[in-house]
């Protein structure tokens, strides 16, 4: 029993060793390389461009681009068989374009170009670019509707209670 329970802790150590190293594996070591626009507005069904540029002097092997500073999505671009739809890379190994198409506003973010090393376990990556997709004056004014109605409501409630407790005390 007492083997058995050892083992379970040996492998489950091991685990999260290699799960420790693959994520510090991915993190970004510093920031390198030359992404502008640092801002753009857009909206939905825009497509917005943005451009990574790596010296020459660094030997990459893959390409990133990141959403968030969370890994939220990240994806090899220099792979183009796992892109995204609304995500499409274009250009060379150290000057790239990534098009993003606006699909809605959860696509308002900062996007990341990233870049793997042969021979690196980390990766150097760009300063970012923060895609704005604003809130339209329709959604805006449908969040105070609703606000109203609840409070038109609890409103309502209150004086329900208070006519009931009237007509209980006569």
């Amino acid at each position: 029993m007492g083997s058995h329970r050892l083992r379970v802790m040996i492998v489950s150590t091991l685990f999260y060793i290699c799960l420790l190293r693959y994520s510090l594996a991915s993190s970004c070591e510093k920031t390198v390389i030359t992404q502008h626009p640092s801002e753009v507005e857009a909206k939905e069904g825009d497509t917005v461009k943005f451009t990574c540029i790596i010296e020459e002097k660094y030997n990459v092997s893959t390409l990133f681009v990141k959403k968030d500073q969370y890994n939220v999505m990240i994806r090899n671009v220099s792979d183009y068989s796992d892109r995204e739809e609304n995500i499409v890379f274009s250009g060379t190994n150290h000057k790239f374009t990534i098009s993003v198409t606006v699909r809605n506003k959860t696509d308002s973010n900062t996007y990341y170009c990233e870049a793997g090393l042969y021979g690196q376990p980390s990766r150097i990556c760009g300063a970012g670019t923060f895609i704005k997709v604003p809130v339209t004056e329709t959604e805006s004014t449908n969040g105070y509707v609703i606000a109203a109605v609840i409070v038109g409501a609890l409103i309502l409630v209150v004086i329900v209670v208070c006519v009931y407790r009237r007509m209980r005390q006569q």
